[in-house]
């Protein structure tokens, strides 16, 4: 592999590396949970490990085409999360007990765009307060493209019992969906579209596996929210379509219901228990997290 190449590898599988090393002759070892991949001071890259073919999913990243956003950095390139138009997508909703999961994806179309989130002060909505949020997101709606995805408690219980997906493969499959409709919606989708990492990218392609459109080429990278507009956007999007379900809900059963996934997630199942009984929970309720069996 040439420099750049091995650079750019070494940024991918960084986030993943359980140990790094350096053994002689080489300029890096990394080891994953699936993998070691050793490079060498002569350009010799050696991959170790029973299944590689995850890097088949990934084939832009790693052929460094001239002139693509995703090429490794270097002093005559932008930083990868200052490349326009970029995508993002994001989710919310997977750790609370109560309320739906929600699934966004925007397009920022230019640096001009950008720049006018960023006055918003559009970051990971962690870090924002649902009040900002809910008054930001309208505002992020009209400005760029965008799909915003509402998986509610009685369809999400549904789909886990019965068609035996865990959450991570329902999340890859409305992330995926996001980007098609946007595509449905006119949009081109640009080169680089960031997903919010959840899953090792082998993993993420092998939970769409059966899906008649899979949208590929996609950057994953941990924390996306703090380093991609578009991420920030998405999750501010996902974040305040979570916050109105919520009110529905707390509107439909007269009652406070806590957000998050603990103890007072749980006392809040028990007093919903108590005024509507065991079966109402699958419409308000993730069913299979532990507050469940708690109650």
């Amino acid at each position: 592999m040439e420099p750049n190449e091995i650079a750019a590898l070494y940024k991918r599988l960084k986030p993943f590396a359980t140990k790094e090393a350096k053994p002689q002759y080489t300029l890096w070892q990394l080891k994953t949970s699936e993998m070691v991949v050793t490079a060498y001071q002569s350009g010799k890259v050696v991959f170790q490990g029973a299944d590689v073919s995850w890097l088949e999913d990934e084939k832009p990243q790693l052929s460094q085409k001239a002139g693509s956003p995703l090429a490794a950095s270097s002093s005559e390139q932008k930083p990868l999360e200052k490349t326009f138009p970029q995508a993002g997508s994001d989710e919310v909703g997977t750790g609370d007990y109560f309320g739906p999961l929600v699934v966004a994806a925007v397009i920022v179309p230019d640096e001009k765009t950008a720049a006018a989130l960023e006055a918003m002060q559009v970051t990971d909505s962690k870090q924002m307060t649902d009040a900002v949020i809910r008054k930001v997101a309208p505002k992020i709606a009209k400005l760029v493209p965008n799909s915003v995805q509402v998986l509610d408690n009685p369809r999400y219980n549904q789909i886990y019992d019965h068609d035996k997906m865990n959450q991570n493969r329902i999340k890859a499959r409305m992330h995926n969906q996001a980007y098609l409709n946007l595509q449905k919606k006119g949009c081109d989708l640009p080169e680089l579209k960031v997903v919010d990492q959840f899953v090792q990218p082998k993993g993420y392609f092998n939970h769409l596996i059966g899906v008649p459109h899979i949208v590929r080429d996609l950057h994953f990278e941990t924390k996306a929210e703090s380093r991609y507009v578009a991420v920030a956007a998405a999750s501010v999007l996902a974040r305040c379509a979570f916050l109105k379900a919520m009110d529905a809900l707390e509107a439909k059963y007269d009652m406070s219901l806590a957000k998050g996934g603990g103890d007072l997630a749980t006392q809040s199942g028990r007093k919903f228990k108590a005024r509507y009984g065991q079966d109402e929970l699958k419409n308000a309720a993730k069913l299979h997290f532990v507050n469940t069996q708690k109650l």
